[in-house]
């Protein structure tokens, strides 16, 4: 058991350094989601007994799809997983919207966690595509709102709004954090390549000028030799 939970907090180690960095934001994305989901259905069902069932079998799906995934990033996966996590947020998020009526809810936040976790995707062009179906995913919701296609029903905020509301800030604020560190820890390696890169250029110069004066030394000595004979 203690096994399994250690396996499932670890970061597998990849090819090489930048997917492993990869792999362990998918991985916390991942815990951070399934520790929502754990916490929040803890707290639904005494709130929402007559629902205690849909809560229960949504916190066991969510659990499998988090062990499902992570067993992917094992495998090194890591695209896959990146779009299966994008793709089924932004379906969640759309569907709430749809049965709320409108995009002044909680739920839309969520779009901006699709677009974060998809940046990591397709060199990060992952974001430019998922933020173009977001902003069409808006686009279409207004226009419905607006059009009288899906009404609009007024609820009191409740624990869901801020259980999406504190995913979201949580989830964007490490995406922004490791997008930041992982910069700098890029640059600090450009740079520490680039004083390698020069002092290898210093040794190959010390080198070819002490190769250059032994060749000038040994055809002197030759010079010299012949002169004698």
């Amino acid at each position: 058991m203690l096994t399994w939970i250690k396996n499932l907090f670890s970061t597998p180690v990849l090819e090489n350094e930048f997917q492993t960095q990869i792999a362990r934001v998918l991985n916390i994305i991942l815990l951070v989601i399934l520790a929502t989901t754990i916490f929040g259905t803890a707290i639904l069902i005494p709130f929402e007994p007559d629902n205690w069932l849909f809560d229960l079998t949504f916190g066991l799906f969510i659990l499998v799809t988090v062990l499902g995934l992570r067993r992917q990033i094992n495998r090194g996966r890591l695209n896959i997983v990146i779009h299966l996590v994008a793709l089924v947020i932004w379906i969640a998020s759309t569907v709430l919207l749809l049965e709320v009526g409108t995009t002044r809810d909680a739920s839309i936040s969520a779009f901006f966690i699709v677009i974060a976790i998809a940046s990591l995707a397709m060199e990060g062009r992952g974001a430019i595509v998922y933020g173009a179906l977001t902003l069409l995913t808006s686009i279409g919701l207004i226009a419905a709102e607006m059009t009288g296609l899906i009404t609009y029903t007024p609820n009191p905020t409740g624990i869901i709004d801020l259980f999406i509301l504190a995913t979201t800030i949580a989830l964007t604020s490490f995406l922004g954090f490791s997008s930041v560190r992982g910069l700098n820890r890029g640059l600090k390696q450009a740079q520490e390549n680039e004083l390698a890169q020069i002092e290898a250029n210093r040794e190959l110069q010390a080198i070819r000028e002490t190769l250059e004066q032994r060749v000038a030394a040994r055809t002197a000595d030759l010079e010299r030799r012949a002169l004698q004979l």
